[in-house]
């Protein structure tokens, strides 16, 4: 727990100094970003050890105040969630020193203040064991994420979407709070006397939690706060941030014994809501982190899908089940965590070189970007689960739970199979128009024709994860082994004897599988090491070839992302409930110089359901303005009328 503690510090004090350095960026960004890179490495070691050696670890200190004894805790599942914050972290810390540059004359101070502060805060939300701690800690999570979002304060969009996020936290901060008020009523904040039974007070957590995951209805934050951030700060809220509201949910169940009833139904329900509509979504956006925000909830619905196969299998008194489920939500969160900030990363890359993220004025970027474009291409094979990626075998296992449900008769098992296939075309059909617009073709605008390949601090942290993806799908067996842990204290009972059982099943399709991986891709390199010294001293001819009459290619000639999708929309998703709408320019001359496709895909839920309900309580709020009235002696008088109410509601 020392190494643990030593990061903590470490990422304290880096913040301190940074922020002392605000007028001098560079040494700034050194300091933020070294103090970052080793309290990440050094915080992976005691998670790693946990994991490997199935041993758990703890620490507490008391205050000079009663009843505030604080409690630290490195059990299986904050070791896990710690990896996935501090593998990213590491990353980032390299990534964002690039992404500003040497020459920036932004107060960088600030950034690297908030982006430390926010990765110890993530830190200690995952070791907290007491539940004012938690909260607090908690908040200082959410507000160090809205100063980071609103980095870029002098832009309109940018503090509209920093205030969406920060109201979004603070009503979920107020369902957290009853809900620990209720689970310890009121005489207890450690977790270890935490105990219920009731429903209703879980979906408190559900909720509170929720809306940090991003579950539909609860996502209007996360589309608005993903494009308005910085890069790594995107890449770190939904790579990690947004997963903080599943440790919190998966926290809060261990408090329930048993567990609450309907859990499946919860899980799945909201998974497959989430992930078919925030997928749906995410085909309109033209903006390219928009997009990726969306394709974070249909990924986060994903998750609560395999984590609703577990408990069915809790449920069913099926272990293997479980564990096919447990398993497959633990290693999808992992993998996830890779692409997805790598998605960013990229997304980042490519807006540094080019000023813009709009997908329909882009193109031809692989050749002016070749290191960017490779790793991208990752990602995207990882996100729409293809072999030989990660994203695959997360999702083979998803689909192994969802065939053992569907065999011992689960109507939900069926609905998961159906929607996860269904979600699995859709992912393909975005991802690949995606790739195709940004890397491929002609360059439909002068920024993309004069785009440079990043530097190596951007390059070489989005090269690491692009690796670590291949690892985590060649690695499988073993990454699955050391998962074992975790998925078992999650499931509430050893799965010891379980796990030779799916070893057993799992091995001849694995062997198959991974074997042909392996294959593929060192026939892949050989190839590339043979043409390197073959062609290392050999002259090409360059001629034409026959191209179909494409002889003179240009940007009009093409599909852009919006027209290569507009055929899907217009048949499958446009009004009344999803509201994307397109408008075409008809051409009226036989030889027209501009044409145009303009599509619109508002967020349903924020357009008819949050904006007015909010304007009605701004309404409100503006008839009870008269109680701000300036008066210094009536503001004290206020306090001592709670004070006194609240006195007499303890002496009652």
């Amino acid at each position: 727990m020392g190494l643990m503690l030593l990061s903590l510090a470490l990422l304290s004090a880096s913040a301190l100094v940074a922020l002392s350095l605000n007028k001098r960026p560079l040494w700034a960004s050194k300091i933020g970003s070294g103090g970052l890179a080793i309290a990440a490495f050094l915080g992976l070691i005691p998670a790693w050890k946990v994991l490997q050696f199935k041993e758990s670890l703890s620490f507490s200190f008391h205050l000079l105040i009663p009843k505030s004894q604080i409690v630290f805790g490195l059990d299986f599942l904050s070791a896990f969630f710690v990896l996935v914050i501090l593998v990213v972290a590491l990353a980032l810390a390299f990534y964002s020193y690039g992404y500003f540059g040497k020459e920036t004359k932004k107060p960088l101070g600030i950034f690297w203040f908030f982006l430390n502060l926010l990765v110890g805060s993530l830190l200690l939300v995952v070791l907290a064991r007491q539940a004012l701690f938690f909260l607090i800690v908690w908040e200082i999570m959410s507000f160090a994420s809205f100063f980071l979002v609103v980095f870029e304060d002098e832009k309109k969009k940018v503090r509209q979407a920093g205030f969406i996020y920060l109201a979004a936290s603070q009503i979920g901060a107020v369902f957290l709070l009853l809900f620990f008020l209720f689970l310890g009523r009121g005489e207890t904040f450690a977790f270890d006397k935490f105990q219920s039974s009731s429903f209703a007070v879980f979906l408190l957590a559900f909720a509170g939690f929720g809306i940090k995951a991003g579950f539909l209805p609860f996502h209007v934050w996360l589309p608005e706060a993903h494009p308005a951030a910085p890069t790594p700060v995107s890449a770190l809220m939904s790579g990690v941030m947004i997963k903080m509201g599943l440790y919190g949910i998966l926290r809060s169940l261990l408090f329930f014994s048993p567990f609450p009833a309907c859990l499946a139904f919860l899980f799945i329900g909201s998974g497959l809501f989430s992930a078919v509509l925030g997928l749906i979504m995410a085909l309109g956006q033209k903006d390219l982190k928009r997009l990726l925000a969306y394709s974070s909830i249909e990924q986060i619905g994903i998750m609560s899908m395999a984590l609703g196969l577990g408990f069915l299998g809790i449920d069913l008194k099926i272990p293997f089940l479980a564990f096919l489920g447990f398993a497959g939500f633990f290693l999808h969160l992992l993998n996830h965590a890779v692409f997805k900030s790598l998605l960013f990363l990229g997304a980042g890359s490519i807006y540094a070189a080019t000023a813009s993220r709009n997908l329909n004025s882009l193109g031809a970027l692989f050749k002016k970007m070749p290191l960017t474009g490779s790793a991208f291409l990752v990602a995207v094979l990882a996100v729409c689960a293809l072999p030989p990626l990660n994203g695959f075998f997360s999702e083979f296992l998803i689909y192994l739970a969802a065939f053992n449900g569907l065999a011992n008769g689960s109507f939900w098992a069926l609905a998961v199979l159906v929607f996860l296939a269904f979600i699995g075309a859709l992912t393909i059909a975005l991802f690949s128009a995606a790739f195709g617009a940004l890397f491929l073709g002609e360059p439909r605008s002068k920024m993309a024709q004069e785009a440079k390949e990043s530097s190596g601090f951007m390059t070489v942290p989005m090269l690491f994860l692009a690796f670590l993806a291949i690892f985590l799908a060649l690695g499988f067996p073993w990454v699955l082994e050391f998962l074992e842990p975790v998925v078992s204290q999650t499931a509430g009972f050893s799965l010891d004897g379980v796990f030779p059982e799916a070893a057993a099943i799992l091995q001849k399709p694995l062997f198959y599988i991974i074997g042909w991986s392996w294959l593929f891709l060192a026939g892949l390199f050989l190839w590339f090491v043979f043409r390197f010294f073959y062609l290392r001293r050999k002259q090409l001819p360059l001629a034409a070839t026959w191209d179909c009459g494409y002889a003179r290619p240009t940007s009009r000639m093409q599909y852009s992302f919006s027209s290569c999708l507009q055929p899907l929309l217009e048949n499958c998703f446009k009004r009344p409930f999803f509201r994307i709408s397109s408008g075409l320019g008809y051409f009226k001359k036989s030889f027209p110089k501009k044409g145009f496709l303009k599509t619109k895909a508002p967020d349903f839920f924020y357009q008819m359901g949050y904006l007015p309900l909010f304007q009605k309580i701004s309404h409100l709020a503006a008839k009870l303005r008269w109680l701000q009235h300036g008066y210094l002696n009536l503001y004290i008088l206020y306090i001592f009328l709670t004070l006194l109410f609240l006195l007499l509601y303890k002496l009652r």
